[in-house]
Formats: structure tokens, sequence, C-alpha cells
């Protein structure tokens, strides 16, 4: 385990000095940089300083910053606000109108942008619908689905398989990458777009097209990942794959448990420290882009027991990520290997029963 504990002190030191802008942001350095933890405001704010950090839960900002906002919400209501700086944020849930600020960047699900705002740039990564009937020169966006009915100046660039505009909305140099066409939604119904705005221009995503220009580099990462988790883990995605033989549902459901349970642990930890919330959120982040690697790893331990053991892994790590990159079906395996690789971790890392105390086939217990 000394390895083990090793590689997580790294990992910590690294995420720490990551971690170094996030934790100056919060310094009170006499300008009016300040941080607000679980709080609501019922006044307006008047922060004349650089910065401003809010955290908490259904969140309604208004007033004035003279410089950034960062924040982490379940949902943010922003109305009569002025921001002096850029916005970047994560909230599941985000309404904003009658704001004005330089640059917004944020993640969550659903998003309702009115036409009081706006923006320079607006970067949105939403896994819901997103509504824009404000204004800004550049808009970047991925969303399940996007309705526009404001004002683009200069560029946009819209990745969504729902994509609609209104006949009043103004748009320059749009583009919309999906697999429909993006369509016109106003009182005379629905109709093609394209042709419509001689400024939208449509490029039809092939999805098993782009699956097959994809597929070598998804090998190779494979290939390469599945050799390094084994000279790092060998061992102990060996016994990973003992637990998972004796104890499937027990194994299954820790994964499950620190897959959902991290990322709440994270959000009450914003309103305790900043720094700690930043770095658990930046090794779960880290943890998710490299479960394949862990999953398949643990996969070849299972399904080729006797087998040399990276050979193993980059047979099944390999089928894994190219399932994984599959359309369809590769939401499915890529869950699946969500659970697998916390599975992994919460059997390696956060167990602290020993080797011969965990449960195998030989040990069943």
């Amino acid at each position: 385990m000394k390895k083990i504990f090793a590689i997580i002190i790294t990992l910590f030191l690294l995420t720490a000095v990551l971690a170094l802008p996030v934790y100056a942001y919060t310094l009170d350095d006499g300008a009016g940089n300040v941080t607000e933890n679980g709080t609501d405001p019922t006044e307006k704010l008047e922060v004349e300083g650089d910065y401003i950090n809010l955290t908490g839960g259904a969140h309604n900002l208004r007033g004035s910053i003279g410089g950034d906002l960062l924040g982490f919400f379940t949902s943010l209501t922003v109305k009569d606000a002025v921001i002096g700086g850029s916005m970047r944020f994560f909230s599941f849930e985000t309404v904003l109108d009658d704001l004005s600020c330089r640059n917004l960047t944020f993640a969550g699900t659903d998003t309702n942008i009115g036409k009081n705002v706006k923006a320079n740039a607006i970067y949105a990564y939403t896994g819901g619908t997103f509504v824009f009937e404000g204004s800004c020169d550049t808009l970047v966006v991925y969303a399940q689905k996007v309705v526009i009915k404001g004002t683009i100046n200069d560029n946009a660039e819209i990745h969504s398989d729902d994509v609609s505009f209104a006949s009043d909305c103004t748009i320059n140099n749009v583009t919309v990458n999906s697999v429909s066409a993006p369509y016109r939604n106003d009182t005379d119904g629905y109709s093609d777009a394209v042709g419509y705005f001689d400024s939208l221009t449509w490029n039809k995503v092939n999805v098993w097209r782009d699956t097959l220009v994809k597929l070598p580099s998804v090998i190779i990462y494979a290939l390469a990942g599945a050799l390094i988790i084994q000279f790092i883990f060998g061992k102990h995605t060996r016994r990973t794959a003992e637990v998972l033989k004796a104890h499937p549902v027990r194994f299954s459901f820790s994964g499950v448990l620190y897959l959902i349970s991290i990322p709440g642990f994270a959000a009450f930890m914003f309103m305790l420290s900043m720094e700690i919330a930043s770095a658990l959120l930046f090794l779960y982040m880290a943890l998710i882009s490299v479960s394949q690697l862990f999953a398949g790893s643990v996969l070849g331990a299972r399904l080729f027991p006797t087998m040399n053991r990276f050979l193993s892994a980059v047979i099944a790590t390999t089928t894994l990520a190219i399932i994984c990159s599959l359309p369809y079906v590769g939401g499915i395996a890529t869950i699946a290997s969500l659970v697998i690789a916390f599975g992994f971790f919460a059997v390696t890392v956060f167990s602290k029963r020993t080797d011969k105390q965990m449960p195998t086939p030989e040990n069943p217990q």
C-alpha cells in the first residue's frame, strides 16, 4: 500500500499547486477580494475589489462586483447585476436576467439567459436546455437542446442535435454541429432554418464516420494507458478483480456510492474550504477521465486470470475503449466503466482492510 499512498500524496501536491490560483481568489488583500460561503444576500452586493467567491444552494445575486465572480451553486438566479469582470461558475439550474458582464463561462443543466443580458462572450456546457434571449458577440454552447431568440453579433458555435431559431433573432456567422438540421420556430410553425439565415452553416454530424476517424487515437490511448496502469497499479487490479468476482453486488454498490457521493461532499466542503473542495473535485474529474483504463485493467484480470497481466489489460482496455466510443451503446459502457473505476478505488485506496482481510474466493469470510 505504500506505493498507493505515495501516488495519492503526489496527486494531492499536484492538485494543491494547480489550486493556487483558486486559493488566491479567496484572499482579502484589502482591495475588496472576498469570499462568501453559503450566503444568499438580501441586499445588493457592492464589491469594489477584483474577485468574489460565492458558494451555496439556491442563490439570488444582484448588485455590482468590480472584478470576477467564481461560484458553485445548486441553482443561480441573477437579476439587476453589473459584473465588471467575468463570471465563472457551476450551477445545476441557471436563470440570468438584467445582467451585464465581460464574459460568461459556466457548466450545469437547464439554462435561461434573458433579454437584458449582455456579454462579450458566452461559453456554456449544459446537460439540458439552453435558451438564449440576450446579446453577445461570441457564443459557444454544448447542450441537449438550444433555443436562440436573441442577438449574436460576431460568431457562434453550437453543438446540439435540437437547435431552433426564433424568426426575430439576429445571428451572424453561426455554425451548428448536429445530426438533425436546425430549424426556425415561430408563429408560422417549424421550418428549415438552413437557407432562411444566410449566415447559418450546418455541419451535419455523421456519428459513425466520426467514430471511425477517432478510432486510431482511441486505440493508442487505451494501449498506452493500460500499460501505465499495470506498471503502477498492477497488483491492486488483480486484487480488485478477485473482490469483483467474489462480491459483484457489493463491489458495484461501492462504486456507485463513491461515484455519486464525492461531488456532494465537495459541494459541502465549498462552504468550509474552497481549497479542499477544489482539490477534491480535481481528483474526482481526473479519475473520471481515466476510468476506462482502470476498468479495463480490472476486467482484464477478471476475465483472463491466468493470462499475463499486461496482455490481459491491453486486450480488455482496448476493447472497452472501442465500445465506449461507439454511438448508442457507448453511454452504457461508459457508465459501467465509471462504476468499476470507483469500485477499484473503494477497494484499493479507501478501504482500511489489509490484503489478508479483503474478501476473496479463497477467503470469502
